[in-house]
């Protein structure tokens, strides 16, 4: 029993799979997703459960990756997708209790880094690297959910 206590607090104070995922995340945008990809996702979409992010905050992000995913690569794509880090940021910030915050500012951080990956793939991959990123995220809401996220 203690030795799962101590475990939680870490987890709790500190969750190395958030920068674990961040290293991981350009490679499933643009080599594709992995068991390893989905086993990730569950860890985030419990911890930001725990961190009592909301699924409608949750939602409204997925709302917005998958309008752009579903208009198609572009130039205004590209565009609308590199203005949609400083949205992600300005959402963090307006968070006001302490866990929530720093869900949503980690939260912020992998999609930035997922956003770049886009950015950064070949020109002939990016719809698929958007694509990607969407089912990626489309994953986090689902398991937060499934662990009662409201």
């Amino acid at each position: 029993m203690n030795g799962q206590h101590n475990s939680r607090r870490f987890e709790e104070s500190s969750p190395a799979f958030l920068d674990e995922m961040k290293l991981k995340m350009p490679g499933w945008i643009t080599k594709g997703i992995t068991k390893d990809t989905v086993t990730y996702a569950e860890k985030l979409g419990q911890y930001l459960k725990k961190q009592k992010y909301s699924s409608s905050q949750i939602r409204n992000i997925f709302g917005e990756i998958k309008r752009l995913e579903m208009q198609g690569w572009s130039k205004t794509t590209e565009t609308s997708l590199l203005l949609f880090k400083p949205k992600l940021a300005y959402g963090a910030a307006r968070q006001s209790m302490k866990d929530s915050k720093e869900a949503a500012s980690n939260l912020t951080e992998i999609l930035k880094t997922g956003i770049d990956s886009i950015i950064d793939s070949e020109e002939n991959n990016k719809e698929t690297a958007l694509k990607n990123f969407s089912q990626i995220f489309e994953a986090v809401l689902a398991y937060h959910k499934a662990f009662g996220g409201k």
